[in-house]
């Protein structure tokens, strides 16, 4: 008989072994690469997931607000398949990258061609990933990213950086930036909630925020100038330089001036009561990451030759013990910030405590406004899934500035003008300056010599008294170059004042095309003659004037153009204009009106409205010009009642930057003799036919027609 045989059983004990040797393994794997792993799972994988749990709640909460009324465009980006193919292996590497480090990851982005479509526009453009931190590039469905646009109306070169809503704390930065730009009259940068497919693939909501370019400053009626950011005593990093030379002499005398020993002469530079406003936002926001040296940048402003700071990528976080927390806060900026540290040195603990209690004082008392200006509010409606965190951080905002108390008590900083009168005739062989606290007072039949180079700078008041009799004379030496430049917070009277053999400033790093400034400033010039200026672009530059008057004044023998308006409401009445080197009146943003006015021998524009301006004119005469009636770039013009003759084109109208929209003309019993006009523009009573032509631009400034600009 054959006995069956017995199966061998296992080692019970080896196996035991070999599963706790594995596990041993295991372990050790794990706790050898415990960072690893917890970056991996927490902040790449599950990170992801909150990012899909955040799109899915913002559909169904926007779906459930009633007052939900904003429409958001979409923003539709499409790059080839291998194009795709590289920013995804791209943006696996960083996160690899991230998951093994832990840091920040500074490589540097391809950038790859793609089209775009925002809304009815369509643009061509480069698209890159941008930035270091784990949320930019960690969800393959939903990256961050920068967009540069090379497209036609409404877009131009712009660049945008394009990112979920939760990375700009959804309304914390938009907040920030409205109350800068709104109460400090900074450069805010905006935002944009869009809908992103990108190659056909919905990422979801996200904002476009505005990068560090020449259309941000331009947008907020500023100069187009120097962006850069400080990174320690010889470092400095320019992330916007426009494309003159000028930008290149300010980029090394900027270098140089930052490696002064004691920071006086950096810090001499920066705009105080912009600083103070930023640096109480900070305060109120609780954060002092926007003040690390990677993220602080100063705008240039080349006009006030002043540094402005700009707002961005905060916190809020809120107060427990607020005296102690406060000064944990401000140590902690001085520490991060040398820049920072030298300005509270160098203007003192005193004017610092009273600037940053003026600054809390005024966003108290403007704090429930701020959430109701339009562009917040729009804002904000476009992101109404997120009502309820928009709303807690409003509310945030309002704890810690109620909190902050002990900084808001404002006192009477006020004090007594004193007034500076000139009585005599009077050689000016250094700068006169006119601070804020002063009034300068020039009684009639005065004479002003300006010597040695030496100029006017003023920020108080003033008030020149000539009269029709006995007029008041500032003059130039013929080896000075001199100029007059006006800043003040109160109203300006110039009268029966004649200006002469006056030139741009020149000041190194401070250049300015004008020979007189006036720069946010209410002024009038009334019965005044400009004569002959020797240096620059413009006789008079008003800019950022929100009520500029110049009537009964004449315009001589001026090198280029006689009146430049940028940004500004200007009155320009019963003036003359002969022999203008170029423009007679020119503005870019600006609404002007132009009344009974008569032009002679303009060897360019007579008059020049441009860059989204809005001009009226009437009654006025343009004789013997090279070019009437100049409407360009989004810009509209209406003519009533005006008289041309003799001149080589009455009318012109056309695109020169195709950032803008379409100009318009509106003819309103104003005979034209001759015209240029680009298709696709709106013109209204023309009486002769058009005389349509491809790029205009390109038959001006010299080439056919027209002057070229210096």
């Amino acid at each position: 008989m054959r006995l069956a045989s017995q199966k061998k059983k296992p080692n019970s004990k080896l196996r035991v072994l070999v599963i706790g040797v594995i596990c041993f393994i295991l372990f050790l794997f794990a706790f050898n690469y415990r960072q690893q792993l917890q970056r991996s799972m927490l902040y790449v994988n599950g990170g992801s997931i909150y990012n899909d749990y955040l799109d899915t709640s913002f559909k169904l909460n926007e779906f459930l607000q009633p007052e939900n009324g904003s429409k958001r465009k979409n923003l539709i980006v499409t790059t080839g398949s291998s194009n795709y193919v590289r920013i995804q292996k791209e943006r696996t590497e960083k996160t690899k990258a991230f998951i093994r480090s832990g840091l920040m990851i500074r490589t540097k982005s391809e950038y790859y061609s793609a089209d775009v479509k925002l809304g009815k526009q369509k643009s061509k453009a480069k698209v890159s990933l941008f930035g270091g931190a784990s949320d930019n590039f960690r969800d393959s469905n939903g990256f961050h990213f920068r967009l540069k646009l090379d497209g036609g109306e409404g877009f131009g070169k712009k660049m945008y950086n394009v990112l979920k809503p939760r990375s700009r704390g959804y309304n914390v930065d938009m907040l920030a930036n409205t109350a800068y730009q709104n109460l400090f009259d900074g450069i805010g940068i905006d935002l944009e909630p869009v809908n992103v497919i990108f190659n056909k693939s919905s990422f979801g909501i996200y904002v476009m925020e505005e990068y560090f370019d020449k259309y941000l400053m331009e947008s907020k009626s500023f100069r187009e100038s120097i962006i850069f950011k400080t990174m320690r005593k010889d470092s400095i990093k320019f992330k916007h330089l426009p494309d003159n030379d000028n930008a290149e002499i300010a980029k090394n005398i900027l270098s140089d001036v930052l490696e002064d020993t004691d920071g006086s002469q950096f810090a001499a530079l920066i705009d105080d009561e912009k600083m103070f406003g930023y640096l109480a936002l900070i305060f109120i926001f609780n954060d002092y990451h926007p003040t690390l040296p990677d993220n602080l940048h100063f705008f240039y402003n080349s006009v006030t030759n002043k540094l402005e700071p700009l707002v961005r990528e905060l916190n809020l976080i809120g107060y427990q013990n607020t005296p102690e927390e406060f000064g944990e806060l401000l140590g902690q900026i001085r520490d991060n910030h040398f820049v920072i540290d030298d300005w509270i040195r160098f203007i003192g603990e005193s004017r610092f405590d009273t600037g940053i209690k003026a600054a809390m004082f005024k966003i108290k008392t403007e704090s429930l406004d701020l959430f109701n200006f339009p562009k917040y509010l729009d804002y904000k409606n476009k992101l109404i899934g997120f009502k309820s965190k928009m709303e807690g951080n409003e509310e945030l905002f309002l704890k810690n500035l109620d909190k902050l108390n002990f900084l808001t008590n404002q006192e009477d900083t006020r004090v007594a003008v004193n007034e500076i009168t000139i009585n005599k005739d009077t050689i000016l062989s250094e700068d006169l300056v006119i601070q804020k606290n002063e009034k300068l007072i020039i009684n009639e039949g005065v004479t002003l010599t300006f010597e040695n180079n030496s100029s006017l700078f003023v920020y108080g008041g003033l008030d020149i008294k000539g009269t029709a009799k006995s007029f008041v004379t500032m003059y130039a030496e013929e080896d000075s170059v001199s100029s007059i430049y006006i800043h003040s917070e109160v109203d300006i009277l110039i009268q029966y004042t004649t200006f002469k053999n006056l030139s741009a400033l020149d000041r190194k790093l401070w250049q300015l095309p004008s020979a007189i400034t006036a720069y946010e400033s209410n002024i009038i010039f009334n019965h005044c003659n400009f004569k002959s200026n020797r240096a620059g672009d413009d006789m008079l530059n008003l800019f950022r004037c929100k009520n500029a008057v110049v009537k009964n004044c004449t315009f001589f023998e001026i090198l280029s153009d006689a009146i430049d308006t940028d940004f500004s409401n200007v009155q320009i009445e019963s003036c003359r204009f002969e022999s203008i080197g170029n423009d007679a009146i020119d503005g870019s943003g600006s609404k002007v009106a132009i009344v009974n006015c008569s032009f002679l021998n303009i060897e360019d524009k007579a008059i020049s409205a441009g860059e989204e301006s809005y001009f009226e004119t009437s009654n006025n005469k343009i004789e013997n010009s090279e070019l009437g009636l100049v409407c360009k770039d989004g810009s509209t013009l209406i003519s009533n009642k005006d008289f041309l003759l003799n001149n080589n084109i009455d009318l012109v109208v056309f695109m020169k930057k195709k950032f803008f929209k379409q100009p318009v003309v509106h003819l309103k019993e104003t005979e034209i003799r001759s015209n240029l006009i680009e298709k696709k523009v709106i013109v209204t009573g023309l009486n002769i036919p058009k005389n349509v032509a491809k790029r205009v631009k390109d038959k001006l400034y010299g080439n056919e027609f027209g002057k070229s600009s210096k």
